[in-house]
């Protein structure tokens, strides 16, 4: 049955361990934030190989078109 797979438990933890991960690092992302916006980072350069490519994307996203920077990927 399909409820028995790895994967399908795995995507049924997400919305969970999403969470779990928002409440551990939220503190240090607005901490980033604001270095930034201190800083006046105008251009972002993100290198990534593999499966971190996803997450470089995902970034890419949330960097340049939520925030209005340039984004590179490397």
């Amino acid at each position: 049955m399909l409820k028995d797979t790895h994967l399908h438990q795995e995507i049924h933890e997400q919305p969970q361990v999403l969470s779990a991960l928002i409440d551990r690092e939220l503190r240090h992302a607005s901490d980033l934030a604001a270095v930034m916006r201190e800083r006046d980072v105008q251009l972002v350069v993100i290198a990534a190989r593999g499966s971190s490519d996803n997450a470089a994307r995902y970034a890419n996203y949330l960097l340049g078109s939520m925030n209005g920077l340039v984004v590179s990927l490397a």
